[in-house]
């Protein structure tokens, strides 16, 4: 099955392989997995921001019902985050989230001592249950207005 771009869905844009197989555990939780397309790994950071801007905003402005999860490693650096929506239309900010460790997914990974499909379950479940399980881990707390906002948006209507 596919998503149906008229209804609320969401894509799952990853930097990498080990952020698309976080992404594939979020997804495994998800009730309908209609609601959700995973899209090949683009390659880096810088490349996520680039293929989001030329491939899918522009078709954001049509489709009001599309959310787009950036899933990135912020290589310690957290005010990539800024960075990265200060080149998003401000017309598209609230359906866009960028989310990821401080460090790189593999620190994640090592601390948590799970593997990345796992971890992206305990994610959605976190979303379901309202907890912060794994999303109030260290490496995640940095971005918690984003990780809030990305809750309360698509949680709404993912886990309803």
């Amino acid at each position: 099955m596919s998503i149906n771009k008229y209804r609320p869905h969401i894509y799952f844009l990853p930097e990498d392989d080990a952020t698309r197989q976080l992404a594939v555990g979020f997804y495994q939780k998800v009730p309908d997995q209609r609601l959700i397309q995973i899209l090949p790994p683009a390659g880096g950071w810088t490349d996520v921001v680039e293929q989001f801007l030329v491939e899918y905003a522009p078709t954001m402005q049509d489709l009001e019902h599309r959310y787009v999860v950036l899933v990135i490693d912020f290589d310690g650096d957290a005010k990539r985050l800024q960075y990265i929506q200060s080149k998003i239309d401000p017309s598209l900010l609230s359906r866009v989230f960028v989310l990821g460790s401080l460090l790189e997914a593999e620190n994640l990974r090592r601390e948590i001592g799970k593997n990345f499909e796992v971890i992206g379950q305990m994610l959605a479940e976190d979303c379901e249950n309202q907890t912060k399980t794994v999303w109030g881990h260290p490496l995640l707390q940095p971005f918690e207005h984003e990780i809030e906002r990305a809750r309360n948006t698509l949680g709404a209507f993912i886990f309803s």
